[in-house]
């Protein structure tokens, strides 16, 4: 259960910050106050799509804050995969954030230290363990945030057998959600905030490396989340690029819908361990 939940039948007191609301003519300007990493206008997930106690002149009134939309909330991620002969790589990524992940790297990332924004990115955020890792961001809190990166692997594909190297398709989980299975969901399932990820990754691979296999395209639509993964390979420079789209539209899955979340969750968990198979010659 959502811990913002109000029961507006049942009397108690549900709410414990605060936040400022200026009326306009033909709109509502909604301010975080205690943030100083939220852009003008707007609320966080801790605030935002919530029922709210507004104090007026004639008392107090449940109102709506505003929701946010799956779009404003975008991670687009751009992934470079130099292999080389032995195996290893060099890797570079741009990252490009708006909305509630921004605001989350602003507070948790922004400030550290060069040796635990690494961390961070390592043990936070999921990314494969590289042997040197160099990481530059947007020096101040603009909007939107970026990340970059530059790292090495001695060794970037998982295992091999015999001539065939097996390679991830990103070096990053797409989706980590925690949706537990259970027989019979009786309360709805929250998201943080609805979100979306766009994740384009390309390998390069020198000229001993032929092209095994890959993973099939998918495509799973839901009304409340979509996902998709398309490959192309192109011979002529020995380069792959997947590019992946993970939609959450909805922050609230109803509890009959969560049968239908916890297949899609598994779908995309399936496709993320599929491999790209290179043979060695």
């Amino acid at each position: 259960m959502d811990p913002g939940t109000v029961y507006e039948d049942f009397p108690a007191h549900y709410f414990n910050h605060v936040i400022l609301c200026i009326p306009q003519p033909k709109d509502t300007v909604w301010l975080e106050c205690t943030s100083t990493t939220l852009p003008f206008a707007q609320l966080g997930p801790f605030t935002e799509n919530r029922k709210a106690m507004m104090i007026t002149n004639d008392g107090g009134i449940l109102v709506n804050t505003p929701a946010s939309d799956y779009k404003k909330n975008t991670e687009s991620i751009q992934t470079l995969i130099e292999v080389n002969e032995e195996g290893g790589a060099k890797v570079k990524t741009n990252s490009i954030l708006s909305g509630d992940g921004r605001d989350e790297l602003l507070m948790r990332f922004h400030d550290l230290k060069e040796d635990e924004k690494r961390k961070y990115f390592i043990n936070q955020k999921g990314w494969k363990q590289p042997d040197n890792f160099e990481i530059s961001n947007s020096k101040n809190k603009a909007n939107p945030y970026l990340v970059n990166t530059v790292m090495d692997y001695e060794k970037i594909y998982s295992f091999n057998a015999g001539s065939k190297l097996f390679f991830e398709s990103r070096l990053y989980p797409i989706f980590d959600e925690d949706i537990p299975e259970t027989e019979k969901r009786k309360n709805d399932y929250y998201f943080t905030c609805p979100y979306q990820t766009i994740d384009t990754t390309v390998y390069k691979f020198p000229a001993g490396f032929m092209l095994e296999s890959i993973p099939k395209n998918k495509l799973i639509q839901l009304p409340f989340a979509q996902y998709s993964c398309n490959y192309s390979w192109d011979a002529a420079t020995h380069t792959l690029t997947s590019i992946a789209l993970l939609q959450i539209k909805n922050r609230v899955v109803k509890a009959a819908d969560y049968a239908t979340l916890v297949d899609f969750k598994n779908q995309i968990m399936a496709d993320m361990n599929e491999k790209i198979v290179m043979k060695k010659n």
